[in-house]
């Protein structure tokens, strides 16, 4: 799907988040102008495209024109094409509730450390802790 100055590849995402990647070919400008439109869609994604996107991967291609563009222009462009994203993979509307902050733990369990997987609280001996300190299977002289 093409949005102005960029073109956008969306598909299915095998994780429960989404996730945003951008291609942005030199087309005879320097590093210093890539960085620059590399910036701007990366800052435009990540106030305004994750908050509102359903887990699904997209990837957006920078055309020659999104070198000429300003902060303004870029931000108008990606709201179209968040716009006309297909059916199933359509923004979030303000009506269902906004997934947790990033770095935040998914549950309460998690972030107290007793949660599968999570380390014994120190004083806390565990079921396959060694008792002389080395590592299990192993002896020391």
């Amino acid at each position: 799907m093409r949005a102005g100055a960029f073109e956008l590849r969306v598909g299915a995402s095998p994780l429960a988040v989404p996730r945003v990647g951008w291609i942005v070919p030199k087309y005879g400008h320097g590093s210093v102008e890539r960085n620059r439109v590399k910036r701007r869609l990366r800052e435009v994604v990540r106030l305004e495209w994750l908050p509102v996107l359903p887990p699904c991967d997209v990837v957006i291609r920078a055309l020659p024109p999104a070198y000429a563009l300003d902060w303004d222009a870029v931000r108008r462009d990606l709201r179209k094409a968040l716009a006309r994203l297909p059916g199933e993979f359509a923004a979030r509307t303000a009506a269902e509730p906004a997934p947790p902050a990033r770095g935040a733990p998914p549950d309460a369990a998690v972030s107290r450390g007793d949660g599968p997987g999570a380390f014994p609280p120190q004083g806390e001996a565990g079921a396959d802790d060694v008792p002389d300190g080395g590592l299990p299977g192993t002896t020391t002289a």
